[in-house]
């Protein structure tokens, strides 16, 4: 299985000169990380990025989408999601990779090579 992680923008909006759409915003996975480019939402009034895997098998074929019940803020500076305003986890927080979560995580694992998904208590 092949997971495709997407920052879905809540709404359009405008940087400047640049007007930017909607369209999901493809991460990248090295390693057992996930990483790409998000504009900050500090800016732009009631913007914020919602988490959506897609899973792939081997061969390519859509198997199935979950979205995340997460609004995730990106401040100016940057940074990994758990610096960022509000990232605080919760019941609906996923861990992404191939090792089991911590001790004492509540949420969701995926494995970032099978795709499997499972909650964690």
């Amino acid at each position: 299985m092949r997971p495709v992680l997407e920052m879905v923008p809540s709404r359009s909006y405008r940087i400047g000169a640049r007007l930017v759409s909607r369209k999901p915003r493809q991460m990248v996975l090295l390693g057992q990380n996930w990483s790409g480019d998000l504009d900050p939402t500090d800016a732009v009034d009631d913007l914020y990025y919602t988490p959506r895997f897609r899973i792939f098998d081997t061969d390519g074929n859509f198997q199935w989408m979950e979205v995340l019940a997460v609004e995730i803020r990106v401040p100016v500076t940057g940074g990994s999601l758990g610096t960022f305003p509000n990232a605080d986890m919760s019941p609906s927080s996923t861990w992404i990779a191939d090792t089991a979560p911590p001790a004492g995580f509540k949420g969701w694992w995926l494995h970032p090579i099978t795709g499997d998904l499972r909650p964690v208590y």
